[in-house]
């Protein structure tokens, strides 16, 4: 018979744990921009500001509605897609017809021809942008809320707008902060939102149509893009998103007859959780999403993010409200993703923590907490827009055995086996 402290001291050791790098970076597969639907035309008329958005797949989309994949069903997957609540700006941008000061504190004024600092935004000065939608019947085609009419400025026809899209799902905002320059959100995350962000720019099959007439070059385009005068020719914003988090996948194997003992109450990471997300600035190569140590505890005082769950159609993130029990030869999926924030450096790795139970031959249940480092190794950070599939492989009582496994993108496939002293103290 084993003993209580004989318990505790091999509890730790029933898992094996494989972290798979899925072929899944920041582009993804999905419907492309219809090209041939750009005419060139010289009407001079009124011009209504149409935006393309291409979709993403592998995200997790609207408040909860679970995770968006090409493995999906077509007709499930686009039902979400068209659902997802976008927001758009349109701010100023310097180009040869102007050279002046810039406002991104400014917002969009459609009755006054004077107003050009911003094209597009809400109209509350401390609002967020304009709030869209995919057009299911013109896909990738967006509607704008209320399915209202913008137009371009026909005052100033040759003044050039950067366009700017995003995506928080139901991210916790604590502040929208404007300047001249730019426009950053405080925001917190809890595991369960996918965030997106994306500027529009011309595509080569606009340039190639636009340079059929021979007044227009390459150069020309990028100068005046987006603009009443680009408008004028059907030249639309196309806009592709890019995820900004990692997305982490877990699957709970029993690999021998006595991991049938063993069951899952939960699962979370101890991971940063406040951060600030840059969606629009005049230098475009500054839109990002950081997690600043000053927004965030530290390391050891990390929140717990827990796996999520779906229940009743909603997501919830307060962990599991059923056990995962483990049985032999079967692999079931634990949860729905996890979204945690890409890009930590080596010295702020994530802190993977197993809750479980354990029964004995008496029929006496001993629960147990396990704590892993969650790292790809080599220095190597967990990137955005990648998907990770973290195995729980389930033994019986033996030592722990840790390997993490690169596959999928990575050409040449790294193993990394890793022993019980790689086990973490809990306290």
């Amino acid at each position: 018979m084993i003993k209580a402290n004989q318990i505790n001291r091999y509890m730790l050791g029933l898992f094996a744990i494989v972290l798979l790098l899925c072929g899944c970076r920041k582009s993804y597969p999905g419907i492309e921009y219809e090209e041939e639907k750009i005419q060139v035309s010289d009407k001079y008329d009124r011009v209504p500001i149409t935006v393309a958005v291409n979709d993403p797949l592998m995200i997790n989309v609207s408040r909860g509605m679970g995770a968006l994949d090409d493995e999906e069903d077509s007709d499930k997957a686009y039902e979400k897609w068209y659902n997802t609540r976008l927001y758009i700006y349109a701010f100023l941008a310097n180009n040869s017809k102007y050279d002046g000061p810039l406002d991104y504190t400014a917002t969009m004024d459609a009755f006054d021809e004077e107003a050009y600092y911003c094209l597009v935004s809400d109209t509350l000065p401390e609002g967020h942008g304009r709030r869209v939608r995919i057009n299911p019947d013109q896909n990738p085609y967006i509607t704008w809320e209320n399915d209202e009419v913008l137009y371009y400025n026909l005052t100033y026809q040759d003044y050039r707008y950067n366009f700017f899209a995003y995506h928080i799902d139901d991210a916790q905002i604590n502040q929208i902060k404007k300047s001249k320059d730019e426009i950053t959100l405080d925001l917190t995350i809890d595991g369960s939102q996918d965030l997106m962000l994306g500027v529009a720019a011309p595509t080569e099959e606009q340039i190639k149509t636009l340079c059929k007439d021979s007044k227009w070059t390459a150069a020309r385009i990028h100068d005046l893009a987006y603009s009443t005068t680009t408008g004028h020719r059907d030249v639309v914003p196309v806009i592709t998103m890019e995820h900004l988090l990692s997305r982490f996948s877990f699957k709970l194997t029993g690999k021998d007859e006595e991991s049938d003992s063993v069951s899952v109450r939960n699962i979370y990471v101890k991971a940063k959780n406040r951060g600030l997300m840059t969606v629009a600035a005049d230098d475009t190569t500054r839109l990002s999403l950081t997690f600043p140590d000053e927004l965030n505890p530290e390391l050891k005082d990390w929140p717990n993010l827990y796996l999520p769950i779906m229940e009743d159609d909603t997501i919830r993130t307060t962990g599991f409200t059923k056990k995962y029990r483990v049985t032999y030869g079967e692999t079931q999926v634990i949860g729905e993703d996890l979204l945690l924030p890409a890009g930590l450096p080596i010295d702020q790795p994530y802190t993977l923590v197993l809750e479980c139970e354990y029964k004995d031959e008496h029929g006496r249940i001993h629960p147990y907490k396990a704590a892993y480092t969650l790292t790809l190794g080599n220095g190597r950070p967990f990137e955005p827009g990648v998907k990770y599939v973290v195995n729980v492989n389930v033994y019986g009582m033996q030592e722990i055995n840790i390997m993490i496994e690169n596959i999928g993108w990575i050409l040449s496939p790294i193993e990394i086996d890793l022993g019980e002293e790689d086990l973490l103290p809990f306290d």
